[in-house]
């Protein structure tokens, strides 16, 4: 039953910021938006009083649906690796501390 209540929380969490990821956006409006009106004041006001000298910064992005699949599917074996192996590691935790508990590191007087 502990597996259960310690995978969930790691699904959960990894959903969530796979989610979170995907939400962030590459405009800078959207970003000042998101701090607040006195922030969005000041962005409105610097843009008024200096002149546009420098074209705004295009960020390349996927430009075929096949480049668009190939980010997902590198994320999602990147996500599949990251469970696989900590599935593996808790594997070797739960055998070493089976090990322990029998007893099995410790040194007995016949060793010495």
């Amino acid at each position: 039953m502990r597996t259960k209540t310690v995978l969930l929380p790691t699904v959960l969490l990894a959903l969530l910021v796979i989610v979170a990821g995907h939400s962030q956006t590459a405009s800078g409006q959207d970003a000042a938006a998101l701090a607040g009106p006195d922030s969005q004041k000041q962005m409105t006001d610097a843009s008024n009083t200096e002149p546009e000298t420098a074209p705004e910064k295009t960020i390349p992005g996927p430009k075929t649906a096949k480049e668009r699949i190939a980010v997902y599917v590198f994320l999602a074996w990147t996500w599949a690796t990251v469970f696989v192996l900590i599935v593996l590691i808790r594997g070797k935790i739960k055998e070493s501390d089976r090990l322990y508990h029998l007893k099995y590191f410790e040194q007995t007087n016949e060793r010495k």
